[in-house]
C-alpha cells in the first residue's frame, strides 16, 4: 500500500512539473514572437521615416497580434518604441511584459 501511495505522489509531482515546463516553454515562444514583431515594427517605422501612416499600421498590427505599442517622438532625433503584452499564469495570475527601446530617427 505504501508503494502505491509513493508512486501516486511521484506521478502527481511529475505531472505538475510537466505542466510547468510546457508553460515555461510557451512563454519563451511568446516572448520570442514579441521580440521579432518589435524588430519588424521598428524596421517598418525606420523605412517609412516614422510617418503617421506607419505608426497607425504598427498599432493596428500590434493589436491584431495581442500586443500594445506606443511610439513617442523625441525632439532630439530619437523615437521611443514601447511594446507590451500580458501573460496569464496558472490560477489567474497576470504579468505584464515590456520591450522598450530608443531608435535614432535623425
Amino acid at each position: 500500500m505504501s508503494r502505491l501511495v509513493d508512486e501516486f505522489i511521484l506521478m502527481l509531482l511529475f505531472t505538475a512539473l510537466s505542466f510547468l515546463l510546457v508553460f515555461y516553454l510557451s512563454q519563451n515562444v511568446r516572448y520570442g514572437s514579441a521580440r521579432t514583431y518589435y524588430r519588424e515594427a521598428v524596421y517598418q517605422l525606420q523605412k517609412s521615416d516614422y510617418s503617421e501612416e506607419a505608426k497607425k499600421q504598427c498599432n493596428k498590427e500590434a493589436k491584431d497580434r495581442g500586443y500594445q505599442v506606443q511610439i513617442k517622438s523625441k525632439t532630439t532625433g530619437y523615437v521611443r518604441v514601447i511594446l507590451w503584452y500580458d501573460v496569464v499564469f496558472p490560477f489567474g495570475l497576470r504579468k505584464k511584459y515590456v520591450i522598450d527601446g530608443y531608435e535614432y530617427a535623425g
